[in-house]
């Protein structure tokens, strides 16, 4: 299993265990992942959105299924008394705890308040509560990206586990990842999802454009969110929320896939704006290499003229946009650079299929987005820099 492609799980067993409700909860999701895992039950969700998308978009269907079919289990026990949360990642390799994703923890938070996880991206923290209503908001921990998720049962554990790991997927298909070039920004990204949706969440001809009860359930999100929410899936609105507000909600995702695929559009496009990284026909196009290579260590390997008039040739000669719905005719490029060149005359070859010509590092072209898949899957080591050209 590829490493990269790999999110960890871990439930800790606190001995001794003072919630036992907490335990039982943790414990009782640990053995239905472990049945998803193995293939004896589905993620409520991933399964028929998988199944939608590969009507349509068959990258995206096969990414989501494989992303989230790799998610790697670990069990520990952990006693408070020994002071030394830390020592519960002992088992795992410093190169693989920047893909610990999801705590199943059902002790005292004061336990964990020494809990660091600088290398990951974010940490969701399970956490479980008998009396809760079934969308809470996440709250910090100390030590960010770490966050606590509160969950009234297994299932809503679940729901929220497939949300976080489809929400990753989306963020990587549609760029958003790519556009936070430094490992600090990639954090932040799950901050900028809340900022979004308390700005966008107050905007009625943004909410006009979402069904009503798709509205109703941004509205009702935001209404619970506050400026310094650690994290939000975007999923968790459409999937967990309803049961809050939706009469007769009976867990059909296809009721709110349409609103959940168009909050991520608009999410793409206002994270872009907000990195300068979205150029339009009818504007003159300015510094468009310090803005698509902010803090980039290519920067200084890449003409400023030459972006530009590559930007300016797409708009005149735009492509022919490939309509996979409901992420298709997507007006989203990216800067493709070499990192490295192979050293065998195979893969030199291989790569001139990709970059016709002389190659030499830093080598560089605008790639349709509807094309990056090619780069991805192609094993070589490219530098990715997603923008967006409104034409």
């Amino acid at each position: 299993m590829n490493g990269e492609k790999e999110r960890i799980l871990f439930n800790i067993t606190v001995f001794p265990g003072d919630d036992e409700y907490a335990n039982e909860m943790a414990d009782a999701t640990y053995f239905r992942l472990n049945n998803i895992l193995s293939g004896s039950e589905q993620f409520v969700n991933v399964l028929q959105i998988c199944t939608k998308l590969n009507e349509s978009n068959k990258i995206l269907s096969d990414y989501i299924h494989n992303r989230c079919s790799a998610l790697v289990k670990k069990n520990t026990v952990f006693s408070p008394e020994d002071k030394k949360i830390n020592l519960i990642f002992n088992n795992v390799a410093d190169s693989r705890r920047k893909n610990i994703r999801i705590l199943l923890y059902p002790g005292a938070r004061e336990d964990i308040l020494k809990l660091k996880m600088n290398e990951a991206t974010h940490n969701m923290i399970i956490q479980f509560k008998e009396d809760s209503a079934y969308f809470v908001p996440t709250e910090a921990h100390n030590n960010p990206p770490s966050f606590y998720q509160i969950c009234l049962s297994e299932d809503i554990a679940i729901l929220h586990s497939e949300a976080l790991l489809v929400d990753s997927c989306m963020c990587h298909y549609l760029g958003v990842s790519d556009v936070a070039y430094h490992h600090d920004d990639k954090q932040k990204i799950s901050a900028d999802k809340v900022q979004f949706i308390l700005e966008c969440s107050k905007d009625e001809s943004f909410l006009k454009t979402f069904s009503k009860d798709g509205r109703n359930l941004i509205k009702y999100v935001a209404s619970k969110l506050k400026t310094d929410t650690p994290y939000i899936s975007f999923l968790s609105i459409f999937t967990v929320a309803p049961y809050d507000i939706v009469k007769n909600f009976d867990s059909d995702v296809f009721a709110f896939f349409e609103d959940y695929c168009n909050l991520w559009k608009k999410f793409q496009e206002w994270y872009f704006k907000e990195n300068g990284r979205v150029f339009y026909k009818e504007k003159e196009i300015v510094n468009p290499l310090e803005k698509v290579f902010d803090r980039n260590i290519y920067q200084g390997q890449i003409s400023p003229s030459r972006i530009k008039v590559e930007i300016e040739k797409k708009i005149l000669n735009p492509p022919q946009f490939i309509d996979d719905r409901p992420f298709g005719k997507e007006e989203r490029f990216a800067i493709v650079l070499i990192k490295h060149i192979p050293d065998d005359t195979h893969s030199i070859a291989q790569l001139k299929a990709l970059f016709p010509g002389e190659l030499y590092p830093a080598k560089w072209d605008i790639v349709y987005w509807g094309e990056i898949h090619k780069y991805y899957d192609s094993g070589f080591d490219f530098e990715i820099v997603p923008f967006i050209i409104k034409l």
